[in-house]
């Protein structure tokens, strides 16, 4: 993927529309992106990911603060960006939700989210989602993955280098499309556990079943049976056992059900007799009843029947209430128009009462309205700065805010300063010291050879004659000849000595060099804050930390008042904005008002003269009528018809009372005639005898009821043991056999084998493109390290308890060492992730799968280099050439500027926003 175009409008500090056209840069190679530190550099990136994938590439940034907050209201906020894939050109739109002023009216509206996808074809593919479903399934990567391979971000681009097992697994997943080895892994895993379960779960129900043999108490088998629950039995020792249970309680089963009917018959017998003796005993009682009942009726019959001749005397009052209660029922019409007229007069007394208060409220409610209009008119005439106000001091708030970047600048440098110092003031001791051994070296090496020389000269004194020349000097006379030393040292000696000598001097001239490159990065860095302290100082203070420390505070003291002075602005710009709205609101309140009090004035005389005539109906129709309400009507109606009716139940109960005693005098007669014929033959029964008998009998067929119960409930358990007990024999031995086989293969693929290292098949897999991956870095970091570095994927994990296979290490062939990539400084580390993303790149383009990334972005970490190590970067960047990829390096190293032609300058305008210029 290679962008061509792109244009961005209102976007980030981006205030109005920007196009780059970014095909000028050419299709490979680098170019630098630089300029002005908030500028917007990392915010052309974020475009790109951002038309992309709908969101921008940190996770600082969110769709919701894309907006510029420099943009005019009328000025649309989208990216749209033309990108060469695998040779064909395709196009893409994005813009973000968020709030613009509305086209009609007054106040803000959301403008929704939206996306287009343009095909070469000219097909088109519109919504977010789906236009996110195309971007991936085109790239093969998702946002997080584009912007790890693409991007290695300032402050980030340690995470790929950095990354666990687990991490890197997630990456290369969906890039080398390994997520069938991962499912397969699962697979496999929730076998083995479901069929362990499954395992375990049998077995507990063959326990369960063993435990439930049921045995009588005492009986010859129960040793057996509690042999089996104590698992002293096999299984086919408890199937015998179980089928000599079944058998013994069939047999006492068959015998029990003898015995059972046998009683059972003896109680029927006596149960037909104490029936005929409780019948008998029923009917004598039923006759001295039916007898005592007789007597009390024939008793009160004469006064029933002079209580029911009295009744006739009740008619002529009858008639009377009859009368009356026609006549007050013809007037109840009355009292309902009575009731009419007063609910009339009523209703129209509080329609005039609540006219009248709504009057007032209404005379009131215009007199606040004009009071409101008065105040805002005033408050408007106060706040009409509000507005110029609040620009003035959003300007001020970032010209503070990019000061206090510059100082917090001037602070990491004089961090790096220190570190530095402490490297200078530790290889110049280190100088030091290898100089003074340097120096007793040589002087040891001195005294030696000027003894071992004068030790050759005491062995050819021996030589010398009179009168014969000296092989030295020529002399004819030797009179003081040189002697050999006992302590003369030995030629071996001597020319270790010199050797020692030599190579502490060698030692100590690499550490003066260190030093002296110690000291060339300390004074470079001295300069450094000497600039960066003029631009803010004028010149560099002589206690700058302390000076940072007052600006610093002074400069937060300033924030927090310019937030408060703009807060407050705010406050009055949305005062002013709110009663600018409600203005013409109050204006035509006040004309409705005035309207709806004269209508009311006129209601209010039509309520009055229409209770008037009301009143003078109702004065007429109490005149009328005896009662004041039809509810007193109602009640002495009432009253009489209850009077009536009290005089009619007495006669008709009088009536019912004489006839219904003597119909039940005829009817004891009758019953007790009836109940002396069944006395006749009756003879008596000794019941206490029998119910004895009986008790007795019950008794035993109880006791022989519960022994059978016990053996059929034994046989119906031991039985259902006996079939189950088996069939989970059968089924446990299957599971057995299958679980062996797959634990060993689900263990075998998640890395779960006992004391070998915890590396998944997946991971297995990965770990081939990781080595392909690592051996196309190391091409980049051999370059960069002059030879030193060399990353290489860990041979052993770290411990065997947790997943392992893509962990990373460093060969350093200065010293012959292998290490964690943790160990490196921050120089080495960003050469070394550069140089595995580069890596990481060049796979995934000769992958199948169809990934093709032909641009990348590096933001910073080229300040953490030293001029050598920037130099060996920059040229394996420009390699990046052959393999048609295209670099943007982001960063403020100036350096750079000097080094890369193809440029893209991004600075800000003091009208706030910024702009962007391409120097090819």
């Amino acid at each position: 993927m290679r962008p061509v175009k792109l244009t961005i409008s209102a976007f980030g500090p981006y205030a109005r529309k920007t196009e780059l056209g970014l095909s000028e840069l050419g299709a490979c190679g680098i170019y630098l992106i630089t300029g002005d530190t908030g500028a917007g550099k990392t915010t052309l990136f974020d475009a790109i990911v951002f038309a992309l994938y709908g969101e921008p590439s940190g996770v600082t940034r969110e769709t919701s603060m894309l907006r510029s907050k420099y943009a005019e209201p009328e000025t649309d906020t989208y990216v749209e960006m033309t990108f060469v894939f695998k040779s064909n050109e395709y196009k893409v739109f994005r813009s973000p939700e968020y709030l613009r002023p509305k086209k009609r009216g007054e106040g803000y509206t959301t403008q929704k989210a939206d996306a287009v996808f343009y095909y070469p074809d000219g097909k088109v593919v519109t919504g977010n989602l789906q236009v996110n479903d195309v971007i991936k399934d085109l790239m093969g990567i998702d946002r997080s993955q584009f912007s790890q391979i693409a991007m290695i971000a300032q402050g980030d681009f340690l995470k790929l280098l950095l990354a666990t097992t687990k991490e890197r697994q997630e990456i290369f997943r969906r890039i080398f499309k390994t997520k069938n080895y991962e499912i397969l892994q699962n697979c496999l895993k929730n076998e083995a556990g479901s069929l362990g379960n499954k395992y375990n779960d049998i077995r507990k129900s063959i326990r369960q079943y063993i435990d439930g043999i049921d045995c009588e108490a005492a009986d010859e088998f129960e040793t057996e049976v509690n042999k089996a629950k104590n698992g002293q039995l096999t299984s086919d020792e408890i199937m015998e056992l179980l089928a000599k249970l079944l058998l013994q309680d069939e047999v006492k089963q068959k015998s029990g059900n003898d015995a059972l009917k046998t009683v059972e018959a003896e109680i029927s017998k006596i149960d037909a007799a104490l029936g005929k003796a409780t019948q008998d005993n029923k009917v004598r009682a039923d006759l001295s009843k039916a007898q005592t009942e007789l007597a009390a009726v024939m008793e009160k019959l004469p006064e029933l029947k002079t209580a029911y001749e009295e009744t006739a005397d009740y008619q002529v009052e009858l008639e009377s209430l009859t009368g009356r209660i026609a006549t007050e029922r013809g007037q109840l019409f009355q009292y309902e128009e009575l009731e009419t007229v007063n609910k009339n007069i009523g209703d129209k007394g509080k329609q005039l009462k609540a006219l009248q208060k709504k009057k007032a409220e209404l005379i009131e409610s215009i007199d606040l309205k004009k009071e409101q209009l008065k105040e805002w008119k005033e408050q408007l005439s106060t706040l009409k700065d509000a507005e110029t106000n609040i620009l003035h001091l959003e300007t001020e708030l970032e010209k503070a805010d990019s000061k206090k970047t510059q100082i917090e600048g001037i602070n990491m440098l004089l961090s790096e300063h220190l570190a530095i110092k402490i490297a200078y003031e530790e290889a110049q001791e280190k100088y030091l010291s290898l100089r003074n051994m340097a120096e007793m070296a040589s002087n040891t090496y001195i005294e030696l050879n000027r003894v071992f020389l004068d030790a050759q000269a005491g062995i050819l004194a021996q030589t010398l004659e009179v009168g014969q020349p000296c092989p030295v000097c020529g002399s004819l006379e030797h009179p003081a000849p040189a002697y050999i030393s006992d302590k003369a040292p030995a030629e071996k000696t001597v020319e270790a000595a010199r050797k020692k000598a030599d190579k502490t001097q060698t030692d100590a001239s690499a550490a003066s060099s260190a030093a002296a490159v110690e000291k060339g990065k300390l004074d470079a860095k001295d300069i450094e804050i000497d600039k960066a302290a003029r631009d803010i100082f004028l010149q560099r203070p002589e206690r700058i930390e302390q000076a940072i420390s007052e600006e610093l505070l002074r400069i937060s003291e300033l924030n927090a008042n310019l937030a408060r002075g703009l807060e407050e602005e705010k406050h009055r710009y949305q005062l002013k904005v709110d009663i600018e709205v409600k203005l013409p609101k109050l204006d035509k309140d006040l004309i409705e008002l005035d309207d709806e009090i004269i209508g009311n004035k006129t209601a209010i005389a039509t309520l009055e003269t229409e209770i008037v005539g009301f009143e003078d109906i109702l004065k007429n129709l109490k005149d009328a009528l005896a009662f004041a309400t039809k509810k007193e009507a109602l009640e002495n109606i009432s009253l009489l018809n209850e009077k009536k009716k009290q005089l009619e139940t007495a006669a008709q109960n009088a009536k019912d009372n004489w006839e219904a005693h003597k119909i039940l005098v005829t009817s004891l007669e009758a019953q007790i005639e009836t109940l002396n014929n069944q006395l006749d033959h009756a003879r008596a029964i000794d019941t206490l005898e029998l119910t004895e008998q009986k008790n007795e009998l019950v008794r035993r067929k109880n006791a022989l009821s519960a022994n059978l119960m016990a053996i059929v409930s034994r046989l119906h358990t031991n039985s259902n043991i006996e079939s189950r007990f088996n069939d989970r024999l059968q089924e446990v031995a299957e599971i057995e056999e299958r679980l062996k086989w797959v634990r060993t293969l689900a263990d075998t693929a998640n890395g779960q084998l006992t004391g070998k290292d915890k590396i998944m098949l997946e991971t297995y897999v990965q770990a081939s493109h990781f080595e392909r991956i690592l051996r196309r870095a190391n091409m980049r970091l051999m370059i960069m390290s002059s030879g030193q570095y060399e990353l290489k994927r860990a041979a052993d994990a770290s411990n065997q308890r947790s997943q392992s296979g893509l962990e990373l290490n460093v060969i350093d062939h200065y010293n012959a060492s292998e290490r964690s990539v943790k160990t490196l400084s921050g120089g080495e580390s960003f050469m070394a992730s550069l140089s595995l993303a580069l890596g990481l790149s060049d796979e995934i383009q000769s992958a199948s799968g169809g990934i093709h990334l032909d641009t990348m972005f590096v933001d910073e970490g080229f300040g953490s280099l030293d001029e050598e190590t920037l130099s060996q970067a920059i040229k394996v960047l420009n390699n990046l050439a052959d393999s048609n990829i295209l670099v943007g390096i982001i960063s403020h190293v100036s350096e750079l500027k000097e080094r890369i032609d193809r440029q893209i300058i991004v600075k800000k305008d003091k009208s706030g926003g910024s702009r962007v210029e391409i120097i090819t």
